[in-house]
């Protein structure tokens, strides 16, 4: 009995070791890594991959990886020994252009930002993108694009334009209206309808006499913003520009006139907080029976020039006769 089954135990010993003889192993990987692997048409996993237990003889293998050219490989094992295949498959692509009006358009492909419009893209993997085309003021777009192998695509697309409205209310009445530096017109004194594209805008309130005001404002597609703006007068001393400045004139001589060149206006002294940009000015002083005057002044930007003057009598012929 016992000599029978050590004989049974060799003999499956020898047939084992018969067999692990007659099966190999291989290591498969690729570039990119993930591809499938089929061996004799059965699909057995994604590389990197260690398969064993094969057969010895000749074997198909196949790499798929989507995007990329298909490549079949044979392969023959000889014996047990482990044999390594490492191979690297080539991408299929296409060309890619995208085309907006108008141009400057931001491209997202997949989320992840590519360039402006107009814009072409070489080599792009073949597989479905999903495109986002942005551009301030106008509607975002929105598509999905195929790239199919050795094409070349151009896509077309045109933005369309968002507008948002302000309305706004000036107090005083009369002010002015700039946005991004351009004057706007009203029918009304005090009320300013305005259509804007939306986007981000600097509306400045301008009015004699009154501290200038800017406001930043965001107009948004298909929204109305009512803005109320009171402008505060100019306190005195204060100039309501940082280029400009105050003008005081004065004179114990009675009846003087002031004309300031290049103005057209002649003033009556005294001359108190007159608002002039900063720069060199002539004033000429005038008074009945006094002699004329002439003098130079220079306006600097946020402070007040102060200027006192007397007039001479005009010497009569029997004051030269005798002196």
């Amino acid at each position: 009995m016992k000599l029978t089954f050590l004989l049974l135990f060799y003999k499956f010993l020898f047939f084992f070791h018969l067999g692990a003889n007659n099966l190999g192993k291989i290591y498969i990987n690729s570039e990119p890594e993930g591809s499938n692997i089929y061996i004799n048409g059965n699909l057995i996993g994604l590389t990197p991959l260690l398969v064993e237990n094969l057969e010895l003889g000749a074997h198909n293998i196949r790499f798929h990886y989507p995007g990329y050219d298909i490549l079949d490989k044979i392969i023959v094992l000889e014996d047990s020994e482990l044999v390594e295949i490492d191979e690297y498959l080539f991408a299929k692509t296409g060309n890619l252009k995208i085309l907006s009006k108008p141009i400057g358009g931001k491209v997202y492909l997949d989320n992840s930002f590519v360039g402006y419009t107009p814009l072409d893209i070489p080599e792009l993997l073949v597989k479905k993108y999903y495109l986002r085309l942005e551009l301030e003021s106008h509607d975002t777009i929105y598509d999905e694009i195929n790239v199919k192998s050795n094409s070349n695509l151009t896509k077309k697309y045109n933005f369309s334009t968002k507008f948002g409205k302000i309305m706004v209310r000036l107090n005083p009445t009369g002010s002015k209206l700039k946005i991004n530096g351009k004057i706007y017109s009203s029918q009304s004194p005090e009320l300013f309808k305005i259509t804007l594209k939306a986007g981000r805008y600097e509306l400045e309130f301008i009015k004699s006499g009154f501290l200038s005001t800017k406001k930043n404002i965001i107009v948004r597609s298909g929204e109305d913003q009512n803005l109320n703006i009171f402008l505060k007068k100019v306190p005195l001393g204060i100039p309501s520009s940082l280029s400009s400045g105050y003008l005081m004139v004065s004179s114990k001589t009675p009846g003087v006139k002031l004309k300031i060149k290049g103005k057209n206006n002649i003033l009556n002294l005294p001359v108190e907080y007159m608002e002039l940009n900063q720069g060199f000015y002539e004033l000429t002083f005038k008074a009945k029976g006094k002699k004329t005057k002439k003098i130079k002044i220079e306006i600097e930007g946020q402070k007040t020039t102060s200027v006192k003057v007397d007039l001479e009598s005009k010497r009569t012929f029997f004051d030269k006769l005798f002196n």
